[in-house]
């Protein structure tokens, strides 16, 4: 009976997640669409997914704005031209690629950090002024979990990443067609294995949309459920769930944005000891009427969405 009850409850957590309760919204520029976020030496930075950004743009959040500010200059870095000619001629995603250059998250490591190209499913390591390709065999892994790239579309790759830096673990996310976690050593540079979690039936169009890993455990950004999921790294089983649906009582997170699509907006995810962070690219779409009236801003700024962290989340 007891064990019985604990399922129960276990069950009902799971299957009403926690709203998330909101804080702050930092607005910050229109032209800049935050597609990940880095921490590094105590800093805040905010990657683009513009084909043209090729910067590590430093954050400061400052009352009701987002402060960006050219931080790491990518193009600088030796390797830099190197892997940007490779990869224009790289032909991938069952169609020639968009972008050669388009940065959807990151992670950090002491001094290194890792970066994810979505097109062309890579994964990049930035250290000592340098910049190149970790060698893992993707392409392999997802054809032997049944999702082989030419089988999806370009820019339905790699979405996000996150890194266990104590136990050298690389989790990278497939977006969508079909989502997908996959798991790498580093030490190795193997893919240990291509998993996924549970589609909820609310879930009609499931996604991953970033990966962010703290507290020995991996969280994930659905975007479209917009909910975010705390996962067990050893086994990649749903612990607990919260959703950010909510930004007033009076406000959904889908209608601060002008937009009659169901999709989500939030690409980007971390979190501290207090806060959890979203980036919303909001592909310069306007404030809609509804939040310009209920929290008095304006304009086609991005926004970090700024959430209190519940206990034991």
């Amino acid at each position: 009976m007891k064990n019985f009850l604990i399922l129960l409850l276990l069950f009902c957590q799971l299957a009403f997640a926690k709203t998330l309760e909101l804080e702050k919204i930092h607005l910050g520029s229109s032209s800049l669409e935050v597609s990940g976020f880095v921490t590094l030496n105590k800093k805040l930075y905010v990657l683009s997914d513009n084909s043209e950004d090729t910067w590590l743009y430093e954050t400061k959040l400052m009352g009701n704005r987002a402060a960006y500010s050219k931080g790491i200059n990518l193009k600088k870095m030796e390797g830099y031209w190197s892997y940007f000619l490779k990869s224009a001629l790289w032909k991938g995603g069952g169609r020639w690629i968009k972008a050669p250059w388009d940065l959807e998250g990151g992670a950090s490591c002491d001094s290194s950090i890792y970066l994810v190209n979505e097109q062309l499913r890579e994964v990049m390591l930035v250290k000592d002024n340098k910049i190149k390709r970790v060698d893992i065999n993707f392409e392999q892994a997802f054809k032997e979990y049944g999702a082989p790239f030419e089988e999806s579309p370009s820019n339905a790759g790699f979405e996000g990443l996150a890194v266990d830096c104590e136990n050298q673990r690389l989790y990278v996310a497939q977006e969508r067609a079909p989502r997908a976690i996959a798991v790498v050593n580093l030490k190795t540079n193997k893919v240990e294995k291509v998993t996924t979690t549970e589609i909820t039936k609310d879930n009609i169009h499931p996604d991953y949309a970033d990966l962010f890993f703290t507290d020995n455990h991996l969280y994930v950004l659905e975007r479209n459920t917009r909910k975010i999921l705390k996962l067990d790294p050893k086994d990649l089983k749903l612990k607990d769930t919260v959703s950010y649906t909510r930004l007033t009582d009076q406000l959904q997170t889908k209608e601060l944005y002008s937009t009659d699509k169901p999709f989500g907006l939030a690409e980007a995810l971390t979190m501290d000891d207090k806060h959890i962070y979203l980036g919303m690219d909001n592909n310069q779409l306007d404030i809609s009427n509804k939040a310009k009236l209920i929290l008095s801003i304006n304009g086609n700024s991005s926004a970090i969405l700024k959430f209190k962290r519940p206990e034991g989340f």
